[in-house]
């Protein structure tokens, strides 16, 4: 009988060990420049000769983020968010079976681009003639800023009209 349990102790230890879980966890925060949480931001951690992210998450409402199961080794995590510049933190060192805590990332604030594109012709004008003229479409009377959609109120958005309170003029 004793026989048989050192036989089994001895045959289930390597399949014990084998179980065991060897990798680590990653944890951290992510701050603007002021020391306030950043909400939303978006975490990678990638291979440092690798261009696509091996894990990726986003913070919490308190900026925070976790990446469970990592297989140890050496990672690059970058970090994005929407009007701040990126950050990127090399040679990170994840060991086996430890949680490696970050101290907090800070992102200062990024250039913001605007780009206006004009999609609409533009109104030609009239240099040969001194005649002042313009045509009202449907479209026009459906979206005129008035209650009433009266056509005549049209006459008075146009340039060189007034109405005091006398009679319309036009100019």
């Amino acid at each position: 009988m004793r026989l048989k349990l050192v036989l089994f102790a001895l045959l289930a230890a390597p399949a014990a060990i084998f179980a065991q879980t060897s990798a680590g966890r990653l944890t951290g925060s992510v701050m603007d420049s002021t020391g306030a949480a950043v909400a939303n931001a978006a975490v990678s951690l990638s291979l440092p000769s690798g261009k696509s992210a091996v894990l990726a998450t986003r913070t919490s409402a308190e900026g925070l983020f976790t990446f469970a199961n990592i297989q140890p080794g050496s990672y690059d995590l970058k970090t994005d968010a929407a009007g701040f510049t990126q950050s990127i933190i090399r040679g990170i060192k994840i060991d086996p079976a430890r949680e490696t805590g970050l101290p907090a990332i800070r992102l200062e604030v990024g250039s913001v681009r605007v780009s206006i594109e004009v999609s609409d012709a533009p109104t030609a004008v009239q240099t040969t003639n001194v005649e002042i003229s313009n045509t009202v479409t449907q479209r026009q009377v459906q979206n005129l800023p008035v209650l009433d959609r009266q056509v005549s109120n049209l006459f008075l958005t146009q340039p060189g009209v007034s109405s005091a309170r006398g009679p319309t003029t036009i100019n």
